[in-house]
C-alpha cells in the first residue's frame, strides 16, 4: 500500500515504541517465532510474496507470512516498488528499513542483515539476507511508486507499472538508477526469480481484479505481471492472488492471536514508515486490513492432482459442512478458521484415516505437498504414502498452521497414491487436509525456464499477449 494520508506525524516517537513492542509481545505471551535456522543454500522450494510496496506483505498477505516463518519455509520477499509517495530516498529507504526490521522480529533474530545482489533479466537487484536466519530475504527493485490511479508521480516523470502494463510507456527506471525495464524484460525478470528459487508457492496480489476498483493500481499491476510470469515458468507451484484495499468491505477473518501477533508485527514497520496509522493504528484504516485476509484465486501450476480423470476418496468426511475429500484437490490450501469449504475433514477421525488420489493412466511422480487444517487444534504428526506399485514413503510431522510440507521420493510411475495418516496430536477431533498436492519435477524441468515470446503485435488491453501461446 502507498499511503496517501498527510501531514506526517512524528516518526520519532513511534521509533521509540518499537522498543516496547517485543517487551508487550512477551507480556502477553505471543512468540516471536523463534526457528530453527536453514543453510542459505537450501533455500529452494518455499514461498515467494511478490509485494508492490514495502507493507503490502504485512496488511494484506499476512498471517500467511507469519505462518510460512513459524513454520520454517523458506521465504524470498520481493519489492517491487519503492512506494515513494513522490518523496525523497529519505522516506522510502525507511520503509525498507522497516520491513528489514519487522522481518527479523517476525523471525526472533537480531536486525542484522547482510547485503548482495541477485541478477534478474541483466539487471542487478539489491538482495538482503538475515544473518541469523538466512531463509529469510528480501529484494527491492526500487521502481517508482505509481500512484492510486496509475498516473505515477511528476518526481518520477510520471512512470507507472499500469502505464508500462497497457503500453503507453516502453521503460521504467528504478528510482536509484540501479535498472531499467520493458513490459517483457520487466516479465523475465520475475521469471527469473522463480526459476532460481524454485517455489511452491507465489503469493501476490490481485490479477483477478480490473483497474478502477478502488484498489492501488500498483496492486493489479504486480498481480498480472506475476500471473503472467507465473505462466511463463511453469514449474510446479501454486499462485495465489490476494485481496487488496476491498478487504476493509468484508467480515473480519483474523482473529484471536493471529490478529494480536499481525498487529504487534505491523506496529514495527510503523515505526519506520511516517504514512502509516498516523493517529495509532487501533481503528485506523490499517487496522481494519490487519483484521483480514483474503484470497480471490489460487491457480496450481503442474499440480497432478487437479488434472482430468483424477478421483480422490477418502475413510469419511463431512458432508454436512462440505468438508469433502474433493476438496483436498480443488486447488485452494483454505481451511478453518479462514474458509472450511476448501478442506477435507473426517467425522471424527484420528489416526488411521486416509485419503486417495487415483489416477487414470500410469502417472509419473516424485512429489506431493501435504497441507494440515490450519486449525492448530487438528495436526498429522506422522503418516505413510502408499503407491499402487507396493512402494512406500513415510511421512514426517506436517507444519501445524496450514502451509505446506513438501516430501520428495524416488520417481515412480502408479495409478494411485494414498496418504495413511499414522499419528495424530492429543488435541486432534476430526482430521484432514486443506490440499494434496501431487506433482513430477522432474517430468517440469523443461518448463521451469520459459521461452520469451515476441509477436509482430498483441493486445496488450484484453490479455492476449504473445507470452500465452505457451502458457499451458
Amino acid at each position: 500500500m502507498r499511503p496517501t494520508g498527510f501531514p506526517l506525524r512524528a516518526t520519532l516517537v513511534r521509533r521509540a515504541l518499537v522498543v516496547s513492542v517485543a517487551a508487550a509481545l512477551a507480556f502477553i505471551g505471543l512468540p516471536f517465532f523463534a526457528t530453527a535456522v536453514r543453510a542459505a543454500d537450501d533455500c529452494v522450494g518455499g514461498s515467494i510474496y511478490f509485494s508492490p510496496h514495502a507493507d503490502d506483505d504485512l496488511l494484506f498477505m499476512s498471517p500467511d507470512l507469519l505462518k510460512d516463518i513459524r513454520g520454517e519455509r523458506c521465504v524470498l520477499t520481493v519489492y517491487v516498488t519503492t512506494g515513494d509517495a513522490g518523496m525523497d530516498e529519505w522516506y522510502w529507504l525507511g520503509r525498507e528499513r522497516g520491513e528489514e526490521a519487522t522481518y527479523a522480529h517476525m523471525a526472533g533474530q537480531a536486525n542484522k542483515w547482510t547485503t548482495s545482489s541477485i541478477e534478474v533479466a541483466g539487471n542487478r537487484v539489491r538482495l538482503r539476507t538475515l544473518d541469523g536466519d538466512p531463509r529469510i530475504r528480501l529484494a527491492f527493485m526500487r521502481l517508482p511508486d505509481g500512484y492510486v490511479l496509475g498516473t505515477g508521480s511528476e518526481r518520477n516523470s510520471y512512470q507507472s507499472l499500469e502505464r508500462m502494463w497497457k503500453g503507453e510507456i516502453r521503460t521504467m527506471t528504478a528510482v536509484d538508477g540501479s535498472a531499467s525495464y520493458t513490459r517483457e524484460s520487466f516479465t523475465d525478470a520475475l521469471v527469473s526469480y522463480l526459476v532460481q528459487y524454485q517455489p511452491t508457492i507465489v503469493r501476490t496480489t490481485d490479477f483477478v481484479s480490473s483497474y478502477g476498483d478502488g484498489d492501488h493500481s500498483d496492486h493489479h499491476s504486480v498481480g498480472y505481471f506475476v500471473r503472467d510470469a507465473s505462466q511463463r515458468w511453469g514449474g510446479p507451484h501454486t499462485l495465489l492472488a490476494y485481496q487488496g484495499y476491498g478487504i476493509a468491505n468484508r467480515a473480519a477473518n483474523v482473529k484471536g492471536v493471529d490478529l494480536e501477533t499481525k498487529r504487534a508485527v505491523f506496529d514495527v514497520y510503523a515505526g519506520y514508515d511516517g504514512l502509516v496509522c498516523t493517529g495509532g493504528c487501533l481503528g485506523s484504516k490499517e487496522d481494519r486490513w490487519l483484521q483480514r485476509q483474503y484470497i480471490l484465486e489460487s491457480q496450481p501450476f503442474a499440480n497432478i492432482a487437479r488434472g482430468s480423470g483424477v478421483t480422490v476418496t477418502a475413510s469419511s468426511q463431512n458432508a454436512s459442512t462440505g468438508q469433502l475429500a474433493s476438496k483436498a484437490i480443488d486447488g485452494y490450501a483454505l481451511g478453518y478458521p479462514t474458509d472450511h469449504t476448501h478442506e477435507w475433514a473426517t467425522v471424527g477421525g484420528k489416526a488411521g484415516s486416509w485419503i486417495q488420489i487415483d489416477f487414470d493412466r500410469p502417472t509419473t511422480i516424485d512429489e506431493v505437498i501435504l497441507y494440515d487444517r490450519p486449525s492448530t487444534v487438528e495436526h498429522i504428526t506422522g503418516g505413510t504414502l502408499s503407491f499402487s506399485d507396493g512402494s512406500t514413503v513415510d511421512v514426517g510431522p506436517l507444519a501445524n498452521e496450514g502451509s505446506g510440507t513438501s516430501v520428495s521420493f524416488r520417481t515412480r510411475t502408479v495409478t494411485s497414491v494414498r496418504l495413511t495418516i499414522d499419528s495424530v496430536s492429543s488435541s486432534t477431533v476430526n482430521i484432514g487436509l486443506t490440499e494434496f498436492e501431487v506433482h513430477s519435477r522432474t517430468m517440469n524441468v523443461a518448463r521451469t525456464v520459459g521461452p520469451v515470446v515476441t509477436a509482430s503485435s498483441q493486445s496488450v488491453s484484453t490479455g492476449q499477449t504473445a507470452v500465452k501461446v505457451v502458457d499451458g
